[in-house]
Order: C-alpha cells, then structure tokens, then sequence
C-alpha cells in the first residue's frame, strides 16, 4: 500500500504520519494543550474596532483577543448583526450607505476587482466594518490558531463541514468542486443537493462525493442541518463568549478529509483509539471499515513503517544529506531562514557543479522538511551561490515541482543574485516543534546565556544608579533561584557587599519564571516595577501612578456593565425575533431556529404572602384559636419588634459601660445615667414581650384589620406580632449587671 495513515498513541498525546509512496509526508501531533481549534464557532463581544488597520478584536476569553480583518467579513454580516443585537445595532446611515454601493456594484455587474473567496471589493469590506460597534454580539469561526504572540484569527463567513459537503448558512449557492472532471457526475450531485437542501443555505459538493451513494450524501446533509439547529437552540440563550460548535479533533478531522480519497489503510497501536475510529468510519465510510487495522507487534510502530528518523530529524535544526551537505532551520518571529551548506560533499571538478547538485538536493529536501515541520509565513532559502542563470532557473523548477505535492498553498520567487530564494506558505497552525515546546526558564528563549558577571556588572550600575538618584533607599530584587543562590553564597556574601557599600535594604525574591538573563526591580513590599524607570532616568513617582491607573482600569473592567446585560421586565411579553433587511427572501430561513431566550421572572414575594397564609391553606387549619374574638389591639404588618431588634446594641452598650467603669475610665455622670436608663427602658420591653401571650395569625381577615386602624396601637412601644419569637428572636436572659 502505497499512500497509509499511522497513529501511535502513548499516554494523552497522540502522533499521526501520513505517508505517501512509502515516504514520510507530513507529521501531527495531538495533546490536550495542542487541540485543534480551526472550525470552532463562537458567539463573542467585540471588543475593539480599529479601522485604521481595517480589523477588529473579539474576545472569545482567550489570553489573546481575536483577529478579524475586513477582508474576512461575510456577505451576511449586517443580518447575523441584527439577529443578535436588534434592528437599531447598525446605525442608519452606515447601512444605507452599505445598501447603496451593492445596488450600484449589481447594476455594473464587476465583481473582477472584489475578493477571489467572498467576491467583496476593499470599499465594500470598509462599509461593512462600520457597522462593527465595541460591545455587538458576533457569530464569528476560527479560521487560524494562536502563533506566538498572536491571538487567533476569526472570519464571519461560517461553515459547517461534513464529509461530502459544506454548509453555508446564509448562502444562497451549490458550488461542486472543479476536481470532479466528469461534467455528468457534477450535474447529477448539483440535482441531488438541490432537491434536498431547504432554503436559506448554500452547499459546497467536495471532490470525495464522487460516485458515492446518493443515500450517504443525503445522510451528510440531515446530519449538518441537525448541527445547525443545535447550534440555532444553544445560540438562543448563550452569553457571550460561548462556544457552540467544536469541530472534529486532529485524528478524526484528517480521517474525514483524507481517507478513502487519498490514503487506502489506517495503522493505530491502540486499542481504544483502534475502536473509536472503526465507530466513526462506519458512519461516514462503512465500506472502509474493514481497511482499519490494528497493530500488535512488540516492535515501535515507527520503527516498524521505517520512518523513525525521519520522525527524529523534524525536532533537530540540522537535517543531513544523502550528499554529505547539511541545513540548518531557524524560527522567528518574523520568518523562517534556512541555510544551506555543502559540507564534505566535492565529487566533481568544477564548483559550479558541485554547488548546482547540492543546491538541488537541498530543494527536495527542504520542501520535504517544510511539510513535516508545518512551517509557515515568509521563508527565506540561502542556497549556494550560482553564477550561471541556467542553474539557478534549475534550483527554481524544482522548488515548485516539490512543492505541488504541498496541499497548503505557497508562492515561491525566483532566486536573486544573492543566491536567495523567498517563499510564502500558508500557516493555519503552529509548527509542530512549537507546538510540543516551552520557553527554556534559562535562557528565555535567546538559546543563550549571559555571563555570570555581566549580570552582577548590570546589578550594580541599577543599584549605584537608583541609589544616588532616588530618596528611597529599599528595594526588592526578583531574579533567577540560581542568581539568587549565587548573591548569598558565602558569609560577606554580594547581597551584604551591596547593601553595606550603597546603605540600601535589598531583598532577593527568587522567581522561576525568570530566566538567567533577566531581573526585575520592585519597591520594598509592592509590586511597582522600577527596573525601566531608572534606566531611563524617569521619575518612580510616574512608575506608581501608571500601575495604580492600571489597577483602576482592572478593576473597572470586572465591574458590571450595564450596557452589557439583557434586562427584562417582568410585565414585558416575550419580544419577536428581530427581522433582517428583506433583500433576499430566501436566506432569512437559515434562522429560523433561532428564537431568543425567554427571561425566567422570579415569583414577587410580598411581605404579607409570608406572614399571612392564603384563604385556602387557612380554611385547612385544623385549630382555629378563638376566631371570633376580636384582637385587643390591631397587628401592625411586618413590623420588627423594637425590644427585640435593639437588644444586641443595648448589651454591647451595656457591656463597654461595665469594662470602663472597672478599668477606671467611666464616662460622665449625665452619659452614664442615660445609659442606665436605655437598658432599664429595653429590660422592661423584653420582660413585657416575654409574657404577653403568643397567637398565630387567623385568616386574611386578621391581616385587613391591621391595615384598616394603624393608630390603636401605642407609637412609641408598639405591641409584639402575636407570632411566638424564634430562637434567633427569644433574647437570652443575662446574669451580667448591665449597669
């Protein structure tokens, strides 16, 4: 078999090579802090709108804010706006000048000069990004991962994808792919779609549905509706930022991509792994099922198929030859550099042969290396230098014949006299060196360390320096545990040195995060960063300001925004879905399973429903105390007990009045005296209360009583409720002297 998917699974981390013509062709790894995210589907906030740089960021709760540029909006923007927000998120003047440019581009008929995916000019993408508002709910996709530094990039034009066909929601198409050549089979998947797909969607028919059973084709369709609709009920009552829809992991997204239309045998050394893919592929490829098989041999899979060293050589940054050359691969930020050298290898005369062999082995190879690493963005080839143009027109075709084999699409520049070529491939994801790799705590990523002394010398100098130009004379110093053991180390240690030469207080803080190159100065117990600050001969005062201005936006960040919040009225009928622009009828049922969520109103709960029970629970009382006798005295509703409610204070007062009078520090005689008339006054209210006799409410009647003669009551003391007091209520008799 020529073209086969190995798995080895080990732990939680998975591995998958794909191998074409009994050679390694790409290489992926699956972890749970490397899971794919590409497909996933948000309903997020946007949270900033930058139209200086066309692009927008949404907060989708992740360490870096999405990136949406306007070249990635959809066509269907302004509906998906309204179905979230309301018909007034959209300002009328953005959306009619929006409406008029489409109307006058209808009327031209060019769409030459618009985007090749979405058919959108550049004016129109502006005229669409002014409709984006900070804080609008937005239905966005990840369409490229977090690399680096940067957060992950989003588009609005959303897809679902089976495995015989994408769904558009919105869409208003069916578009079959240009890879089925028989025109025949086109026709009759473009009928076969079109009979079953409702309106308010379009269709992407992918090459793998070519002569398959229409019966599968239908089944991918009702199961991509079905995800839609679940997406539709989760929407309704979803917050922002909530995930809807996660796509397929990495193992099962490339066995819906790539089995059966490129690869004919799945090899997995797993059980468990062995029994979830045959469960999948039954459902989308049952004829396929029996193609998946299971290895139990002692010997590593890897070892087994021969492509262990392969495997090896993607972590290293030298790769060797067949020649003798070699190539170095270096990451940045910015770019990927490769060099290319010859080594040993001198088998002919002439070097301009020598350099034309090498130059070509190197090409394959770097194509090749490209594809395992899954290296993207700008790529810069220093290949050996040529001075005839014939062979540097060589090395150039056989850059491009290697890399058609790439599914991802690059754009490769003819070499320069320099010897250099540049090339563009698309990154969706991380390399996959990166993707298994941390920041060396060392060295911070430089891959190289500064001497031991350099770094005491760049101590000192910020020491001499703050000290002779500040008025402070402590300071916190957070550095590397092993710089830490180094600057203690001995009794007349550095640490002591420093502190007895400048007459400073240091304290070492010891931080794991920092590598050995670095440090970090703070003022003595807070968190006040000043390492920049002397440097650059700035005030520190400036340095406190700036991190209390920034301890206030954080805190002014976690608080409830209003703004934000869906409020309801309980009074408030449930409010209609709000209608998008009736420019075409037909896509507006992609929505139709989207209702808003119905505001759950809590029951009012009245002080009288609690101390009063309803008519019909009174009627089943069975013991009625003396129903027609009158009350002495009309019961105030809900009225707290004023002997009751003041006893803790009193007792607190009574209590501070006995510990001074002990400890010699009574208060004046007029301060004391009312204080032993305040709890005389609330003994006597407490004794009275505790003998008055305890009665339940009776019936509504009672409840009518009390608010028809307020005034029967004394105002001063008015009577105890004829509820017998709880425990919390009952006020403890006390053996202390209050006085």
């Amino acid at each position: 078999m020529k073209n086969q998917i190995i798995i080895h699974a080990a732990g939680q981390q998975t591995r998958i090579a794909l191998i074409e013509n009994g050679e390694l062709a790409q290489f992926f790894i699956e972890s749970p802090e490397n899971q794919r995210t590409v497909g996933d589907i948000y309903v997020a906030n946007v949270r900033k709108v930058m139209a200086g740089i066309r692009a927008a960021f949404i907060d989708l709760n992740t360490p870096k804010d999405a990136f949406l540029h306007f070249s990635d909006l959809g066509e269907h923007l302004e509906d998906y706006i309204v179905m979230l927000n309301g018909k007034d998120a959209i300002r009328k003047d953005d959306l009619k000048r929006l409406t008029e440019y489409r109307k006058q581009k209808a009327a031209k008929g060019d769409t030459s000069q618009g985007n090749p995916k979405t058919g959108l000019t550049t004016e129109e993408q502006n005229l669409m990004g002014n409709c984006l508002q900070t804080g609008q709910k937005l239905l966005v996709q990840i369409v490229k991962e977090p690399i680096g530094s940067k957060g992950p990039r989003v588009s609005t034009n959303i897809s679902l994808a089976g495995r015989f066909l994408v769904l558009i929601p919105m869409g208003d198409y069916i578009a079959v792919s240009k890879r089925i050549r028989s025109y025949k089979e086109r026709k009759t998947l473009r009928q076969l779609v079109a009979d079953r797909l409702p309106n308010g969607f379009g269709v992407i028919v992918r090459t793998v549905a070519e002569g398959v059973d229409p019966e599968l084709v239908e089944a991918d369709l009702r199961e991509l509706l079905d995800k839609w609709t679940g997406m539709m009920a989760l929407l309704a009552e979803a917050k922002p930022p909530t995930l809807l829809h996660r796509d397929l992991e990495m193992t099962e997204s490339l066995i819906r991509d790539l089995f059966a239309k490129d690869y004919d045998r799945i090899l997995v050394d797993d059980k468990k792994m062995y029994a979830q893919l045959r469960q999948y592929v039954a459902k989308i490829a049952p004829s396929m099922v029996p193609n998946i098989q299971l290895y139990q041999r002692s010997e590593h899979i890897f070892d087994h198929m021969k492509i262990h060293s392969d495997v090896e050589s993607i972590f290293s940054p030298r790769v060797k030859m067949p020649s003798g050359g070699y190539l170095i691969f270096e990451q940045t930020e910015a770019m990927v550099v490769v060099d290319v050298n010859s080594g040993r290898y001198a088998a002919k005369k002439a070097q301009e042969d020598n350099s034309l062999k090498t130059n070509l082995e190197a090409a394959r190879e770097i194509a090749k290396q490209l594809r395992l690493r899954d290296m993207g963005g700008i790529i810069v080839v220093d290949f050996i230098d040529l001075k005839e143009d014939v062979n540097r027109k060589k090395v150039y075709d056989e850059l491009k014949k290697e890399f058609r084999k790439d599914r991802a699409k690059t754009n490769i520049l003819p070499m320069s006299d320099f010897g250099l070529v540049q090339i563009t491939r698309q990154r969706i994801r991380p390399s996959v060196v990166n993707s298994v790799s941390r920041v060396c705590p060392m060295c911070g990523g430089a891959g190289e360390m500064v001497s031991h002394n350099t770094i005491l010398s760049d101590l000192e100098g910020w020491l001499n320096k703050f000290r002779h130009t500040t008025k402070f004379w402590s300071v916190d110093l957070h550095l590397n545990p092993y710089m830490k053991g180094m600057l203690t180390k001995g009794l007349f240690s550095q640490q002591f040195r420093w502190m007895f030469k400048y007459r400073l207080r240091l304290n070492l803080v010891e931080d794991a995060q920092i590598s050995m190159n670095d440090y970090r100065f703070t003022l003595s117990g807070s968190d006040v960063d000043i390492t920049e600050s002397i440097m650059l001969n700035q005030s520190i005062d400036e340095a406190i300001k700036a991190a209390e201005q920034r301890l206030a936006e954080m805190e002014t960040e976690d608080r409830r925004d209003i703004s934000k919040l869906d409020i309801y009225k309980k009074d408030d009928d449930e409010a209609a879905p709000a209608a998008a622009p009736a420019a075409k009828p037909g896509p507006r049922n992609a929505l139709a399973d989207f209702k808003p969520a119905k505001p759950k109103s809590e029951p009012t709960v009245r002080k009288a429903e609690v101390e009063v029970p309803k008519e019909p629970k009174a009627a089943k009382e069975p013991k009625e105390p003396k129903a027609p006798k009158e009350p002495a005295a009309p019961k105030p509703e809900k009225q707290p007990d004023p002997s009751i409610e003041g006893l803790p204070l009193a007792l607190d007062v009574a209590r501070a009045y006995k510990a001074a009078k002990e400890s010699g520090t009574a208060p004046t005689e007029t301060v004391a005296e009312e204080t032993k008339a305040a709890v005389a006054s609330l003994i006597t209210n407490v004794v009275a209360a505790k003998k008055r006799p305890s009665k339940k409410v009776a019936s509504t009647t009672d409840h009518e009583a009390v608010t028809e003669a307020p005034d029967s009551a004394p105002k001063p003391k008015p009577r105890p409720k004829t509820k017998k007091p709880s425990a919390e209520q009952t006020p403890p008799e006390s053996t202390e002297d209050p006085s």
